[in-house]
């Protein structure tokens, strides 16, 4: 028997407090926290409208943390959410909750892949840009960039069926190196910027203060998507489940401040050809390299290089993490439904490290067709 209660002949027990900490932050924060909250949350509702706004959203997520971490105690399962009503709901509830879960993070895990090509794109430049190409709504996708993403795919997908110990270890080093990286470059933005500095509008023109506030607190939850994907690895705690409640709460705290150092950090300076951090902001769909990300364009500009370099590995802890961390939840709730008879037999087969290799299989053959 593992902590929890669960039998020990399946999924075995691999992930610290600290590394199901890390599962949870590096699913939440992703690619899109570098442009989403420029482009959705500061040009729409200023700094003040976006520091308030995203503080009553994690309100409301805490709110939702208490039921979760009540639903993980009640009934750790590698299903989560699906399993929890399957078993003391309606069959029906947990059949919608298992397709809604998985397109879920199928979608998000796709969205995942395809920040590995704009990564190279802003960083790399045009080395991946060759072979045959196509458009899609207007965003052009090479042949390099596609064969980009799925070795990433392919690779992510070889460590999750071959490790967890050292997974859950890759998972820690990586969020903590997002994490200092963020916090760092914006304490250096903060306590460097040039005398006079102004990070006005703190709210936008055309609507009130507080009608901007609870505009960001309404699409909040966006940053926060996939915190509750720890659920699916309750039967691999290495700790006794109570403890979830406290690594949720964590995860939510030091989300939420992520995001609003990153926020802070993007207005902290603005190229001399722009009057303000708003109409840099609202023209940076014209830009390139790192001028294209605000964020770096203010870590180089106080950090000089250095900041780049910091920055460029905190962006790659954050896509390996969210590739990882949905990889693994979308593997577990497969393996929970082939378990209990609503997805193939076959994929609740383990391995001999206690790994459902056939799960983490399908997901990635199903991923296979993205690009």
């Amino acid at each position: 028997m593992n902590h929890n209660g669960k039998p020990g002949g399946g999924l075995r027990p691999a992930f610290s407090p600290l590394g199901i900490w890390a599962f949870s932050i590096g699913t939440s924060i992703g690619w899109g926290s570098f442009i989403v909250t420029c482009n959705t949350y500061l040009l729409k509702s200023g700094l003040l409208g976006t520091v308030f706004g995203m503080l009553l959203g994690m309100g409301v997520i805490l709110i939702i943390t208490w039921n979760l971490q009540d639903m993980i105690r009640q009934a750790p399962s590698a299903g989560g959410i699906y399993s929890f009503e399957s078993r003391n709901g309606e069959k029906d509830l947990g059949f919608l909750a298992f397709w809604f879960i998985l397109l879920t993070y199928l979608a998000i895990l796709w969205a995942n892949m395809t920040s590995v090509p704009l990564f190279a794109r802003f960083f790399l430049g045009d080395i991946f840009r060759f072979g045959f190409r196509y458009e899609i709504f207007g965003y052009e996708v090479w042949f390099g960039e596609a064969l980009l993403s799925l070795c990433a795919l392919g690779l992510v997908a070889l460590l999750c069926v071959s490790f967890t110990r050292a997974l859950n270890r890759i998972m820690i080093v990586s969020a903590l190196l997002f994490a200092a990286a963020f916090t760092v470059c914006a304490v250096f933005a903060v306590t460097r910027h040039e005398i006079g500095f102004s990070y006005e509008p703190l709210y936008m023109e055309g609507s009130s203060s507080f009608g901007q506030i609870v505009r960001i607190a309404v699409i909040s939850p966006w940053a926060f998507i996939g915190f509750e994907n720890i659920a699916h690895f309750s039967e691999e705690y290495t700790f006794p489940v109570k403890r979830i409640r406290r690594i949720l709460i964590w995860s939510v705290t030091v989300t939420t401040l992520l995001y609003l150092f990153v926020s802070l950090l993007s207005i902290s300076a603005y190229p001399p050809e722009y009057d303000s951090w708003a109409a840099y902001l609202g023209d940076m769909g014209n830009l390139k390299g790192i001028m294209a990300v605000p964020a770096f364009y203010a870590a180089q500009h106080y950090l000089g290089q250095t900041g780049v370099i910091v920055l460029m590995a905190a962006l790659f802890g954050v896509i390996l993490t969210s590739l990882i961390a949905n990889m693994m939840a979308v593997s577990r709730l497969l393996y929970a439904a082939a378990r209990e008879g609503t997805a193939s037999r076959v994929l609740k087969k383990v391995n001999r490290k206690g790994i459902p290799n056939r799960a983490v299989w399908a997901v990635a053959a199903v991923c296979l067709f993205v690009p």
